[in-house]
């Protein structure tokens, strides 16, 4: 049921066996409860293709990776549903491409930090996670579970930002600080509250 990735050989392969590990744990040991969240790099970047798992056919384009990404989605689910275990999808983050904090001089980034974020729309945010919610809403919607999408909380009238009121939102181009993290906690409390399963 799983999609294969192919890519860079060494991260394709020990990705796969961790997530093959990981759905055999799971189903081992049946949590009440599962979050599945990822990426869309995989759907988006040329770096990644993608198989059919029944047919093992190996595709590149990001509309034709999106259906093969929403079968295995409805697959996963499906498999961790037949052992009574609860599934949540959230959606990708908003990505701030091209930034790397690494970039920017340590006395820059600690004296003016203002001048070493940067800030982008949602709007744009959204055109490239557009395909992979499609496909995890979809997946959703055929399995009857729930997503969570917290763009509106990290980009905040439309626009995102590296940092907030002079906090570290992001800690690279691709994943949040540990303080955005924590902003989130009430919003994953909500959605995990036992009343509103």
């Amino acid at each position: 049921d799983l999609v294969p990735v192919d890519g860079d050989d060494e991260r394709s392969s020990g990705c796969q066996r961790f997530v093959t590990a990981t759905l055999d744990a799971l189903v081992e040991y049946r949590p009440s409860l599962v979050v599945l969240a990822s990426s869309e790099t995989y759907i988006e970047s040329d770096r990644w293709a993608l198989e059919a798992p029944d047919s093992g056919d190996r595709f590149t384009s990001a509309s034709a990776k999106a259906a093969v990404w929403q079968d295995g989605l409805t697959r996963t689910i499906s498999k961790l549903q037949a052992y009574g275990i609860e599934v949540v999808i959230v959606h990708p983050i908003p990505k701030a491409y091209g930034w790397d904090p690494r970039q920017c001089a340590v006395a820059r980034i600690l004296l003016a930090p203002g001048t070493c974020g940067t800030s982008w729309q949602l709007a744009d945010a959204n055109k490239t996670r557009a395909r992979q919610m499609s496909a995890e809403s979809a997946a959703a919607a055929a399995t009857n579970i729930r997503t969570l999408d917290v763009a509106r909380l990290l980009c905040p009238d439309g626009t995102c930002s590296t940092r907030q009121g002079g906090t570290w939102t992001y800690r690279d181009g691709g994943h949040i600080s540990v303080a955005a993290a924590a902003w989130l906690t009430p919003e994953f409390e909500r959605l995990l509250a036992p009343s509103s399963r």
